[in-house]
């Protein structure tokens, strides 16, 4: 028999065009409900069993509501936090930056968070002016009262809302960039990059922090665990569902439930307010921009004092982010390091070229703040 202009093969039952087969369909989507179902339940059961569990860890790990919002004189505990935490970005750059280097300049502090990062630089760095830039009216809120506690009459720090997409900074108004835990979440890093571009002046340079997607812990996940890989093993709907029961058995977790996953800028599903930037595909970022690469450096797991087995981790990862095999950069890298540079030169003109650095290797709030 035709039905049109097709005919069905001989013993084939019909089926009008577009009509679903109900049985099969429906068998086949309870199939997969229960298995997710279970995955979600194992999920949940590793996320219990983490070290940083919220039954078990200190709110500053995750920096709860609870947490943020527990001021003391109208400090925010989150802001003393980073204020305190500041100068691990120093140091995991090695001797490419320092709180001198920032004297006199015009510094911009990408994705400020509470403010306690931005007033350590404007205090210890002697800045010109800097200004910190958050999407979040609340955040800029809070961290214009931490400017006020912890570097009281200055007039050089500023807040703005704003986004990396669009900066709200005039052209070639800034020395420096600073970006600590930053080019994980932006929707769009390209760019973001291209904006550091523009409101940089020729010469200014850009210091980033920040892990890579498929770093152990880069998951971004510790107000609910820390056990790393686990967006490894499973997909971003099952890792979602997940957080979200937390959320729901665990008021005190004092968040929001996720979204549902993303898709990054390169168009891979991903999970919520991350974009999945990973080693090889930054190095290829910063090759097409024109940015001249003064440094790209991987900073090996467990990077932050610890025992006897955390040193002798780091010390197996600084040897495997060496090995060119695949994805072996990413798994035993906790952050990305790189420096930047605005050419002197028109940008309109620059050849590209790039400097690709080793690979060795020297909080949930900041990058920085966390335990890596």
């Amino acid at each position: 028999s035709e039905v049109a202009g097709g005919t069905f093969p001989v013993g084939r039952p019909f089926k009008a065009p577009g009509e679903p087969r109900m049985a099969s369909t429906t068998t086949s989507l309870h199939r997969q409900s229960r298995s997710h179902e279970l995955l979600v339940r194992l999920v949940v059961a590793i996320m219990k069993a983490s070290p940083h569990h919220p039954a078990t860890a200190p709110l500053a790990v995750y920096f709860t509501k609870r947490f943020v919002e527990a001021f003391v004189d109208g400090l925010s505990p989150a802001s003393k936090y980073e204020y305190e935490t500041a100068p691990t970005f120093y140091r995991l750059f090695d001797g490419h930056l320092s709180p001198a280097d920032l004297a006199g300049k015009d510094v911009l502090d990408l994705a400020c968070a509470y403010g306690g990062k931005t007033v350590y630089h404007a205090r210890h760095g002697h800045v010109r002016s800097i200004v910190g830039v958050e999407t979040s009216t609340r955040k800029v809120g809070i961290a214009t009262e931490a400017a006020d506690r912890l570097f009281p009459g200055s007039d050089v720090v500023s807040f703005r809302v704003g986004r990396g997409e669009e900066l709200p900074i005039g052209d070639e108004s800034i020395d420096v960039v600073l970006a600590d835990g930053a080019f994980e979440h932006v929707q769009d890093l390209p760019k973001v990059l291209g904006e550091c571009f523009r409101v940089l002046r020729p010469g200014g340079r850009v210091f980033a922090l920040f892990p890579p997607y498929y770093g152990p812990v880069a998951h971004h996940l510790c107000f609910v665990t820390n056990a790393p890989f686990i967006h490894h093993l499973f997909s971003p709907a099952t890792i979602v569902d997940a957080v979200n029961h937390l959320v729901a058995e665990r008021p005190e977790i004092g968040t929001k439930p996720w979204p549902g996953p993303q898709r990054s800028y390169d168009g891979r599903e991903v999970l919520p307010r991350l974009n999945g930037t990973t080693e090889r595909g930054f190095r290829q970022l910063v090759s097409a921009s024109a940015f001249e690469v003064i440094d790209i450096h991987l900073v090996p797991f467990a990077w932050s004092p610890g025992g006897t087995f955390k040193r002798a981790v780091h010390f197996a990862c600084k040897g495997l982010v060496r090995v060119s095999w695949p994805f072996t950069k990413d798994v035993f890298t906790s952050l990305i390091r790189c420096v930047l540079e605005k050419p002197l030169t028109s940008a309109t003109s620059l050849p590209r070229t790039s400097v690709a650095a080793d690979a060795g290797g020297p909080a949930c709030g900041t990058t920085t703040g966390q335990e890596m």
